[in-house]
């Protein structure tokens, strides 16, 4: 992705129940992986300081929780693509999980927001994509708790059906 450099990860991301920080939102997501590359976000460019928490430098150990522990979304000057923020973490082993690019209309996950194993973690980014599609500026603006619950009707004996079942 921009050219950025892949590393093969020890075990993989295999499965479900991957923990993932969205660093915009704050929110952990509980996802579905099933790959064994991983990108390198310090390879796509140098850290902005302005967007970044003031920071210059990458971590020397290249662990990504860094900007979990400071709630910090850190953005990249790319050569090509122009800004480029660090959006998702996994919280297991710290590598990158998800781009955005700041000026141009792309942005990008590595995992599987259609598996839904929390049930729906990661419905927001369908939203999202619509979001953008229409031109929105802030497509990535999504309060997520909100969105997740989106289409569902909680009937009042209880039952969680969702829309499409009733219909």
């Amino acid at each position: 992705a921009c050219g950025a450099q892949m590393e093969k990860l020890k075990f993989g991301h295999r499965g479900g129940n991957q923990p993932v920080m969205n660093l915009v939102s704050r929110r952990v997501e509980i996802t579905a992986q099933n790959h064994g590359f991983g990108l390198l976000f310090p390879s796509l460019g140098k850290l902005v300081p302005e967007f970044s928490g003031g920071e210059t430098e990458h971590a020397a150990d290249g662990d990504l929780r860094v900007w979990v522990r400071r709630g910090i979304a850190p953005v990249v000057m790319n050569e090509r693509f122009g800004r480029i923020r660090l959006t998702h973490v996994n919280l297991n082993d710290g590598t990158a999980e998800g781009i955005q690019l700041l000026d141009a209309p792309c942005f990008s996950v590595q995992y599987h927001p259609e598996a839904s194993p929390g049930p729906t973690d990661a419905h927001y980014l369908f939203t999202a994509f619509t979001r953008l599609m229409d031109g929105e500026e802030n497509y990535l603006d999504i309060d997520t708790a909100k969105d997740r619950l989106q289409g569902w009707n909680f009937a009042d004996n209880g039952s969680a059906a969702t829309e499409t079942e009733e219909n």
